[in-house]
């Protein structure tokens, strides 16, 4: 008899102790939320749809309406959900997460914290409610969630036993790369009854657009693996931003010789952690990269805030495409009426380097207005099409919604294209006109323009043809019109013009490659002529130069220009 009894005290304990570290722990995948756990309120205005995710369902404008379930998890706690608001929050319009509740009723009068989703400043905030009355005491940053269509966030809380609230957030809803949104002591209350989620709702537009899933209330897991290196990039040409997997130690973190850059042949100046995200570390280094060269930055002995870190080395290529490393290959500039694609405008590039490109803050400029491309790889002889956001989702290949992007930015009779790299500078451009077609029925819409030899980049007009393939282009894909003529004929300065006293215009016959021709010491004027002072392009025309003089031209006097670099 005392034998059952002491096995049945010691099961009984094991038991507690599971339930414990992780009290709440709901994916939903069941296909309901009575029980296990069992979320009680409002169970009628919440539902499991087909995807396994918690969905709200109140069809009452004006509505305010939540779930609960029991947790006592006060100290030494981590929260965890993943929400999905599919609207752009506002004052009216947000949801709440409850932490810890001293009562079942979220709607009533409660004591706790709660973390909220929204608000007038599109923001995620920890506070305080004592009584039914709420004090903000963590601020979040503004504007997070101002997408009108798709505010996914994986949310994490945890409170170590001192009573220190860290609020994280991580936008891609992976949970993958955190960022905190601060910390602060608070024990005003430091037991819990209940967690649960609020909803506020105003009218119908908002009705069933509320997604919940993957809740966890647990104590804080002992962290015992190190951080990992998610990936580098180039900032400027001597600022490196890293960024790792979790919150990093300042002291290893900052220590210049945890990091390497295989070729550059010298230590890095600094390292300093992000005050606002602490795992991203800035490096400044001692002499510039260079774009068209990749660097592999090596790190180790980096270790997080409980101090795990690894002497295994970490590493990430960077690398800064140069000239003609992307092309653009394939302009769908008028797809009214479709032949068999979407109905939409796009710009097919191709990465003819050995390395992945990442595009963030490339630039793509459309005659004389700049667009930044987003955040996006394109691996080495890999495509992407570029294109409006609301058109993303009607190609089956890699896509690029770039903002401003809309059914007239690429005109029907032409317009100058160019994109440049993070740094400035000219990568490729294109001079397109409707005229290159050469196919009157292509040309009045549904056919795109393709570029025929990857080989001869700026070649112009001779390069480009309608494409012949059935649906009216080939987004993503090798090109219907191909050739592989080499380009043998070299261009030639086709015109001389004086534009003022100190402005000279120098026209070739083709795209050429400006780098050389930007040089002013590979210009001279003979016949005692002033000197050149700079040389620059002509806006996104590859063809066109235009030299400055440090002096201005005299009337009716005849000078010889010449020209000391080769051109191609």
């Amino acid at each position: 008899m005392f034998l059952k009894k002491t096995f049945c005290f010691m099961f009984w304990a094991l038991a507690l102790s599971l339930r414990l570290s992780a009290q709440v722990n709901d994916s939903f995948t069941d296909g309901e939320f009575l029980t296990n756990p069992a979320w009680g309120g409002d169970v009628s205005k919440f539902t499991v749809n087909t995807s396994g995710q918690l969905q709200s369902g109140s069809q009452i404008a004006n509505d305010g309406f939540y779930l609960s379930t029991p947790s006592s998890l006060a100290l030494n706690t981590e929260w965890n959900i993943w929400i999905k608001l599919a609207f752009n929050p506002s004052s009216a319009n947000y949801v709440d997460v409850f932490l810890l509740s001293s009562v079942q009723n979220l709607s009533s009068p409660v004591n706790g914290y709660f973390v909220r989703l929204g608000n007038t400043t599109d923001e995620i905030s920890l506070y305080r409610i004592s009584g039914g009355t709420s004090v903000k005491i963590i601020d979040g940053v503004d504007n997070l969630l101002s997408s009108s269509s798709n505010n996914t966030v994986k949310l994490k809380v945890t409170r170590d036993a001192s009573g220190t609230f860290n609020l994280m957030r991580d936008l891609s809803g992976t949970g993958n790369s955190y960022i905190s949104e601060g910390s602060t002591t608070d024990n005003t209350f430091t037991t819990s009854g209940f967690f649960g989620i609020f909803v506020k709702q105003s009218t119908s537009s908002f009705f069933n657009k509320h997604f919940f899933d993957d809740l966890v209330v647990q104590n804080i897991p002992t962290d015992t693996t190190p951080p990992a290196l998610l990936g580098a990039e180039m900032i400027a040409s001597t600022q490196v931003d890293v960024l790792f997997s979790e919150a990093l130690d300042p002291v290893s973190a900052g220590d210049i010789n945890h990091y390497t850059f295989a070729g550059l042949g010298q230590a890095i100046v600094s390292a300093t952690v992000d005050a606002q995200n602490s795992s991203l570390v800035h490096l400044t280094l001692p002499v510039p990269l260079l774009s068209g060269v990749a660097y592999t930055l090596n790190v180790s002995g980096i270790a997080d805030l409980a101090l795990n870190s690894s002497t295994q080395v970490q590493s990430a290529e960077l690398y800064m495409a140069t000239l003609f490393d992307l092309l653009i290959t394939e302009i769908m500039a008028d797809p009214d009426p479709p032949v068999g694609l979407p109905n939409a405008e796009y710009l097919e590039i191709k990465n003819m380097s050995a390395h992945s490109i990442r595009l963030k803050e490339y630039v793509l400029q459309t005659g004389s207005t700049n667009r930044i491309l987003p955040d996006s790889v394109i691996p080495a002889g890999g495509y992407a099409l570029l294109t409006a956001p609301a058109s993303v989702g009607a190609f089956s290949s890699p896509t690029v919604g770039i903002a401003g992007m809309s059914s007239t930015v690429l005109t029907n009779t032409g317009i100058s294209l160019l994109i440049t790299n993070r740094f400035g500078e000219y990568v490729h451009a294109v001079n397109y006109s409707d005229a290159w077609y050469n196919d009157p029925n292509k040309s009045g819409g549904g056919w795109s323009l393709e570029m025929s030899n990857t080989g001869i980049p700026c070649a112009g007009a001779t390069n480009w043809a309608a494409s012949v393939h059935p649906s009216g282009g080939t987004p993503g894909a090798i090109n219907s019109q191909v050739s592989t003529l080499p380009d043998n004929q070299a261009p030639a300065i086709s015109s001389v013009s004086v534009v003022s006293a100190t402005l000279i215009r120098i026209t070739f016959t083709e795209q050429v490659n400006t780098a050389p021709l930007l040089n002013p010491s590979v210009y001279q004027l003979l016949s005692g002529g002033p000197s050149v002072l700079s040389a620059t392009s002509t806006a996104v025309i590859s063809n066109i130069i235009t030299l400055t003089l440090n002096s201005a031209l005299t009337a009716d006097s005849i000078y010889q220009l010449q020209l000391n670099v080769p051109v191609s």
